[in-house]
């Protein structure tokens, strides 16, 4: 389902694009240089992708986020709401892009969280607090079960996360 909505994605963006090329070859209407960006981002996007395909997902991510707030525009139509001071646009946000945005965030979730998550590593002491807290956790949950309840989740171990058996013996162990 990633390939075809990545896909669909930058399909989306390319038909766009295409679009507005061809409207500005026929018209007068003139696009700024975020438009051209654009194009240039989309279309770098699409070559890489026919070899690494990571590095375009990200590519194609770091792209909707920058159109999401009008750096880049995939569009000659200039849609969007922000603000502006002397007549300069300030934070302009675009929501078409925005909802592309969200799919592709919906989609990419679990692979971003977990890149996210590879460079906030704990460290042996972080991991040691939080498994010393797990099973004293477990000791307070097991506190009123009866020695042959503890020997059962012991003797199961398929059944209980390892914690749970920790707490299961020094449990057995005090009694």
């Amino acid at each position: 389902m990633k390939k075809y909505t990545e896909l669909s994605i930058i399909g989306i963006l390319l038909i766009s694009t295409v679009y507005s090329l061809i409207t500005i070859q026929v018209t007068d209407y003139t696009v700024g240089v975020n438009f051209y960006l654009g194009l240039f981002v989309i279309i770098l996007t699409c070559l890489i992708r026919v070899k690494k395909v990571k590095t375009s997902r990200y590519m194609l991510g770091i792209a909707l986020l920058l159109g999401s707030f009008n750096l880049l525009a995939f569009s000659h139509i200039e849609f969007g709401f922000g603000f502006s001071i002397a007549g300069l646009k300030i934070l302009a946000f675009n929501p078409v892009i925005a909802i592309l945005l969200l799919f592709y965030l919906f989609v990419n979730g679990s692979e971003l969280n977990k890149l996210l998550g590879e460079a906030t590593q704990p460290t042996e002491e972080e991991k040691k607090v939080q498994l010393e807290g797990d099973i004293e956790r477990f000791k307070n949950r097991f506190s009123n079960k009866s020695i042959v309840e503890l020997q059962e989740v012991i003797d199961n171990p398929d059944n209980y996360v390892e914690t749970a058996v920790v707490a299961a013996k020094a449990l057995i162990e005090e009694k």
